[in-house]
């Protein structure tokens, strides 16, 4: 694999370059700005600055849509660089996010020149390209070089019941329903931990914390998962700008570490950015019991994961209580697997995957 840059790819009056991140940092935050949700040109270079350049990884990139006759790009394509192993062996991984295109611009041909671009450049440099497109840019991503993998899921538990009863009934009635209704939930909770047979405490800690990398040097053999040490967590959640992300770590009853959940308050909502335990098949379940007695006492509402892959750890995340909901995004990777990925048991993708987040676009949730 090479990282030198690819010339011009030019069709049709556009071409594909990739972006020098420096020179075309305005070009980029204007594009984001102009078409990412939520995001002002502030934001948008604040966007560049944590997601590409300071990437741990190493070799992100922005591929950029060009007019013939016109100076500034009218779109872009982000690629996130990863590390992944599968036990010892490393894999280099990117994930497709940001990919804009300017309103004149919006139809099928130079969407897919892009796309194609991307995924035939990215085929020389990485090991594997994925990401997780809405429904909008599903057609682009079968006709430009991927192929449809799998679904990430999402999975919830309530913890408590006045807000939802309340738009279903006069609140003084919500308020009298809920305290039975609440009463029954932490009754299912205490009984979930009572007849497991193995538990955790779940504990905040620092991000800089060493039980990180230990839980990391003890990852499975046999999952394929993206680099968890403590500089990528901390890159993920923990650097400024990337939002009001919590990092708890669960032991056991001699007080070792098995896993961490990383989670932050979205009005009432517990939403899990990632969660790991050093053996999933054994800790998962109690690792988010543990966490759903912190959300409890934090006065949340809902606790909610996304998961895809091996379905021991989806049988894990039910004995936790937390059910499947109808909300799905389907996950696109390269036609193209190294050996030992093909099957989805052998995954392992959750939040912390998505580099989409925190702000929707055509890759992100809508």
């Amino acid at each position: 694999m090479t990282n030198m840059r690819q010339p011009p790819r030019a069709h049709g009056g556009y071409s594909v370059r990739e972006a020098d991140l420096d020179v075309d940092a305005a070009s980029i935050a204007a594009l984001w700005a102009e078409n990412l949700a939520g995001h002002d040109l502030h934001s948008a270079n604040t966007k560049l600055s944590l997601g590409y350049r300071d990437n741990p990884a190493g070799g992100a990139s922005v591929q950029l849509l060009m007019v013939q006759g016109e100076q500034q790009a009218q779109g872009a394509q982000g690629l996130h660089t990863r590390r992944f192993w599968l036990g010892k062996r490393p894999l280099r991984g990117a994930g497709l996010a940001d990919f804009v295109v300017n309103v004149a611009h919006r139809s099928l041909w130079p969407a897919l020149l892009l796309m194609q671009h991307c995924t035939q450049m990215g085929a020389g440099r990485f090991e594997l390209i994925y990401g997780f497109p809405n429904p909008k840019a599903v057609t682009v991503c079968e006709r430009g070089g991927l192929k449809r993998f799998g679904q990430i899921r999402r999975y919830a538990t309530p913890l408590a019941s006045r807000v939802f009863l309340s738009r279903r009934m006069p609140v003084w009635l919500a308020h009298t329903a809920a305290l039975f209704v609440d009463s029954a939930l932490r009754v299912r909770d205490g009984l979930y931990r009572l007849v497991a047979m193995e538990q955790l405490v779940c504990k905040p800690i620092d991000w800089a914390h060493p039980a990180i990398d230990a839980l990391w040097s003890r990852r499975p053999e046999t999952l394929m998962l993206s680099e968890r040490s403590s500089e990528m967590l901390h890159w993920r959640f923990a650097a400024p700008g990337r939002g009001d992300w919590r990092l708890c770590l669960a032991s056991d009853a001699q007080n070792i570490a098995q896993g961490y959940v990383v989670w932050r308050n979205q009005q009432g909502l517990a939403e899990v950015g990632d969660f790991f335990a050093a053996e999933p098949a054994r800790w998962t379940a109690p690792l988010l019991r543990a966490f759903v007695e912190i959300a409890r006492a934090e006065g949340m509402r809902t606790v909610s994961v996304e998961f895809f892959g091996a379905r021991q750890v989806t049988e894990q995340i039910r004995r936790a209580g937390l059910g499947p909901r109808p909300e799905r995004r389907s996950m696109f990777i390269s036609k193209v697997l190294p050996p030992g990925l093909e099957a989805q048991d052998s995954w392992y993708i959750t939040g912390f995957d998505d580099d989409a987040d925190p702000h929707p676009g055509p890759w992100a949730t809508q």
